[in-house]
């Protein structure tokens, strides 16, 4: 097995400005750019899966739909405390199996075969 971690992180624990804040703006901050996008989409060509915070994933709007070696999407593991709004992009990328961590035990989440909560 082979774990590649690929992670951006500031001194003071928090990457976004605001809880919000989408890949456009931190563009625009410069916290990332075309090379550190294509650096990530080939990293996603070699993942069987990919663990996000739920966070990363609102500003993405949804998981990278980038084939894999095996010609499949990655599934995405999606860390969170507070859920994800049922009406987000990632709900409706039906090739790409989701699975939501949460201590939350009485956290639901839309029926579908790819989605499942853990």
């Amino acid at each position: 097995m082979r774990i590649i971690n690929v992670m951006a992180a500031s001194l003071d624990g928090k990457i976004a400005g605001h809880s919000l804040e989408s890949d456009r703006e931190r563009r625009e901050y410069g916290f990332t750019n075309k090379a550190d996008q294509e650096f990530v989409r080939h990293q996603l060509t070699t993942a069987d899966a990919v663990v996000t915070g739920a966070n990363s994933l609102r500003a993405s709007r949804g998981a990278w739909q980038v084939p894999n070696h095996h010609g499949r999407f990655a599934t995405w593991v999606v860390l969170t405390r507070s859920g994800l709004d049922r009406s987000l992009k990632f709900w409706k990328q039906d090739e790409v199996d989701k699975w939501i961590v949460t201590p939350d035990a009485k956290m639901t989440i839309p029926d579908g075969p790819r989605n499942r909560l853990l």
